[in-house]
């Protein structure tokens, strides 16, 4: 085969694939239970920030994208086994993250903020109470990091519930983690606070899906560009605080002028 041939050939093989993969349904997987970035509302549809541009996204490229609910565990196995394509859901990157699979510039950055501890009772001390968490998660990593005594669940809700039940002695989070049990914060009071590390908000992407990176990435930043992220982030109460001051930095990412970590 002469070299242009081969060249042909290569083009050829790499149009097909191209071809074919932009055929395929994209699976994203999401966890049900994080808002405001993916949750049920009171009509038991799943919603949310992450939800609602991951949507836009879709629509945009015209891709065939099918959600699929499993536990923030799940979505770090199925990224890494390649049963799904993408994971959406207030997902930390990390270094961590990306051994497991590819992540988008960050649609949020987090640069300070505290997170709670909860408990039945007023007086518990977290240093030597069990802190209940959810595997795999931002939080669980703070927590080791600290070198709390954890109990680890599969959900938020789970978690939630444990520290209700007196399983646990306190559940670490948000008051919006809360609201995965009715009449949770009416039930729970705030016991201590810590400092989280900073940190971005992406989206991941199986290594057996490449296509999808910069496409994704690539109607990310026409988001942003068109306001519509901003839109999106005023809907949704501006849950993240630092959004204004660190918009841009998702943005250089975005246009390859700022590393993701």
């Amino acid at each position: 085969m002469t070299y242009v041939k081969l060249l042909r050939f290569l083009a050829l093989s790499l149009m097909l694939w191209t071809t074919a993969a932009a055929a395929q349904p994209v699976v994203i997987g999401v966890s049900e239970d994080y808002p405001p970035y993916a949750y049920r509302d009171t009509l038991g549809q799943i919603t949310g920030f992450d939800v609602d541009v991951a949507s836009r996204i879709c629509a945009r490229l015209g891709q065939d994208c099918r959600l699929e609910m499993r536990p923030l565990a799940g979505l770090l196995r199925g990224i890494s086994e390649g049963s799904l394509d993408i994971a959406i859901g207030g997902l930390a990157a990390t270094p961590a993250r990306a051994e497991m699979g590819n992540l988008t510039c960050p649609l949020l950055y987090f640069l300070s903020r505290e997170e709670m501890f909860y408990a039945r009772t007023a007086g518990v001390n977290v240093t030597t109470a069990t802190i209940a968490t959810v595997r795999g998660s931002l939080q669980e990593w703070a927590l080791v990091q600290r070198g709390l005594r954890l109990a680890v669940y599969e959900t938020t809700e789970a978690a939630v519930q444990a520290a209700l039940s007196g399983q646990v002695d306190a559940v670490f989070g948000t008051t919006r983690s809360l609201e995965a049990v009715a009449g949770a914060s009416q039930m729970l009071v705030e016991v201590d606070r810590m400092e989280m590390p900073p940190v971005g908000a992406a989206f991941m992407v199986s290594r057996q899906r490449p296509d999808l990176l910069a496409q994704w990435n690539g109607q990310i930043l026409q988001l942003f560009d068109s306001g519509e992220i901003d839109r999106l982030h005023t809907q949704y109460e501006n849950f993240n605080g630092d959004f204004p001051q660190t918009r841009q930095l998702s943005v250089a990412c975005l246009r390859g002028n700022r590393p993701l970590f």
